[in-house]
């Protein structure tokens, strides 16, 4: 398994403005840190530290594609993917640049997106808890 360069960022989440209909949080898929739940209007971007293809289906295998890879700053490689509503999960694996395929099927499970269920994500360390305090209406 390729491990990302010594000057790659470990933190797995990063908040980002993407081009949608407004902010978008931007969540970094790695080998050494997966993401495991994602939400709907979302981003999951599949990272690695080599050129790669991304082979992807969602809803268990369907609608499968294959993603090329574009490189980011920091020397590395990804695929951003948008968690759009109807969606359930992404199943994808990679194959190298030098056409060997990586051989493991990654799974990331896809829900709606609802204020408790940023509280419930322990895979999320990036959701300060205080928002997650009972407040009553005013």
């Amino acid at each position: 398994m390729p491990t990302p360069p010594a000057d790659h960022d470990p933190e797995p989440y990063e908040q980002q403005h993407v081009d949608l209909d407004g902010p978008t949080r931007l969540l970094r898929w790695q080998d050494h840190r997966p993401i495991l739940t994602a939400e709907t209007g979302e981003c999951v971007r599949i990272e690695a530290a080599h050129p790669f293809s991304l082979h992807i289906g969602v809803n268990g295998w369907n609608d499968i594609e294959d993603i090329d890879a574009d490189p980011i700053p920091g020397g590395i490689y990804g695929v951003v993917l948008y968690v759009l509503e109807g969606f359930r999960s992404f199943e994808f694996t990679r194959r190298w640049a030098d056409g060997t395929w990586e051989q493991i099927d990654h799974h990331i499970v896809l829900r709606r997106r609802t204020v408790a269920n940023e509280c419930e994500r322990p895979d999320r360390p990036d959701v300060p808890r205080s928002r997650c305090r009972h407040r009553s209406a005013a």
